[in-house]
């Protein structure tokens, strides 16, 4: 089975508007946040709290997530990227649900986000 090609990277000089594309800025920006975001919070947790081992290894599957996402991204594969990025927020989302609280927890409010960086 061959690899797909990679997609073209996206084009700046289109009208955001008329189309379906995020801009790669957005997207460069995304991932660099969610991944300084979760190692800033991996090693806080790692230093602070060593004992909560299930808060880092939520924090290492979103670094994870940002990791796969970054290195799609440079390879021009930006619809992988988005679907890394949404399918990563949603898992990790949902995980963190499960284990604390169920639809009363906290980051339940997360899931319209993601909702809306989908489009």
């Amino acid at each position: 089975m061959s690899p797909s090609p990679p997609s073209p990277p996206l084009k700046k000089d289109i009208d955001p508007a008329l189309t379906w594309e995020p801009d790669y800025a957005f997207m460069r920006y995304a991932v660099g946040l969610l991944l300084f975001g979760a190692a800033a919070a991996l090693l806080a947790t790692k230093v602070f709290a060593p004992e909560q081992s299930q808060r880092i290894g939520i924090q290492a599957l979103l670094v994870l997530t940002a990791v796969v996402a970054w290195f799609c991204l440079m390879r021009g594969w930006n619809r992988a990227t988005i679907y890394i990025l949404i399918a990563g927020s949603w898992t990790t989302t949902t995980v963190v649900s499960i284990y604390t609280g169920g639809v009363r927890a906290p980051v339940i409010i997360a899931f319209p986000v993601i909702i809306i960086f989908v489009g």
